[in-house]
């Protein structure tokens, strides 16, 4: 399993995320893809995804955590995603 490499940036425009996310899967940079966002944004970013990188989507998470630091961004995750405990 890769691990993930960064955070997308909550500022970026949607289809630049949406972009980043497309070319990564091309290159194969990530098996699975967990996808947090406002309820109002995931439906304009996942028509934004390829189908590709759609298919590789295994959560959704319903939330506004932009503001949390990548240490309560992981621990809301764990909390949330328990199966995602062991990931780095």
């Amino acid at each position: 399993m890769k691990s993930p490499s960064r955070v997308c940036d909550a500022t970026r425009p949607l289809g630049s995320v949406a972009q980043t996310i497309n070319e990564a899967n091309l290159q194969h940079r990530f098996d699975r893809l967990v996808v947090v966002a406002p309820p109002r944004f995931l439906g304009d970013f996942r028509a934004e995804l390829s189908h590709g990188a759609a298919g590789r989507v295994v959560a959704s998470i319903h939330h506004d955590w932009t503001k949390l630091s990548r240490k309560d961004l992981a621990s809301q995750l764990k909390k949330n995603m328990p199966d995602l405990a062991g990931m780095p």
